[in-house]
């Protein structure tokens, strides 16, 4: 029998190049945006299903918060998270859903949505203007962590700079153990020192993404191409 991703394959390569692929989910289960690598929505994903080999592609986003002395917020994520638990990642990691609001595309306001809504959920960051976050780039990236999960991902990354409310921060601990604020040195020092990362931000990291947008702190601009698709 063939697998849905290749049925799907196979009518695109047909010439049906409007289809949209809807996975039924779990109950109570978050629908991701499954998308191509040109990020054009292809349908509907439930959130385990695309976290399981073979991965689907889906959009998502990452959250870099600098506050306002120049430090990057930093997350240990959870153990009890399914992908890469108690690594430390960027500030936030996360999807914008299949629903009205969050699949909107218009000046990247869904993912924005998005975002707002899980920094609230993770970080206890209510309220965070969707309008503050700028895109940096789209960043396509896989990281396969055994023979079950894995991540597949066309990854908006958002900046949110000069923020000064991180005193509020009240962790979800199914979500995020521990958070610290790092400048770019002390973060550097960290992974030479062996503190494990997740694989997308070493990626972020190593091919000098993070650096860029250290260094754009200090001129107020953004030196990736908010429109671009990086492959990392």
């Amino acid at each position: 029998m063939l697998s849905k991703s290749r049925i799907l394959y196979n009518l695109i390569s047909n010439g049906c190049k409007n289809i949209r692929f809807f996975s039924i989910p779990l109950p109570n289960e978050d629908i991701c945006i499954q998308v191509s690598e040109t990020d054009k929505i292809i349908g509907s994903v439930g959130k385990m299903e695309c976290h399981k080999q073979p991965l689907s592609l889906h959009r998502a986003f990452s959250v870099f918060l600098f506050d306002e002395n120049k430090k990057l917020l930093l997350q240990k994520r959870s153990q009890k998270k399914v992908t890469f638990p108690g690594v430390w990642s960027n500030t936030c990691c996360s999807h914008p859903l299949y629903n009205d609001k969050e699949i909107n595309e218009n000046g990247n306001i869904g993912v924005k949505l998005a975002a707002s809504r899980r920094m609230g959920q993770e970080l206890g960051l209510w309220n965070i203007n969707e309008n503050n976050f700028e895109v940096a780039g789209k960043f396509l990236y896989k990281a396969v962590m055994d023979d079950v999960w894995g991540e597949y991902e066309l990854d908006y990354s958002l900046l949110l700079k000069c923020f000064n409310g991180t005193h509020l921060c009240n962790i979800n601990k199914n979500e995020v153990d521990e958070i610290k604020l790092v400048n770019y040195n002390e973060l550097q020092d960290m992974i030479r020192n062996g503190e494990p990362f997740s694989p997308w931000f070493l990626l972020f990291n190593n091919q000098g993404y993070v650096k860029k947008w250290f260094d754009d702190l200090d001129t107020n601009t953004i030196s990736t191409n908010p429109n671009t698709i990086y492959k990392l």
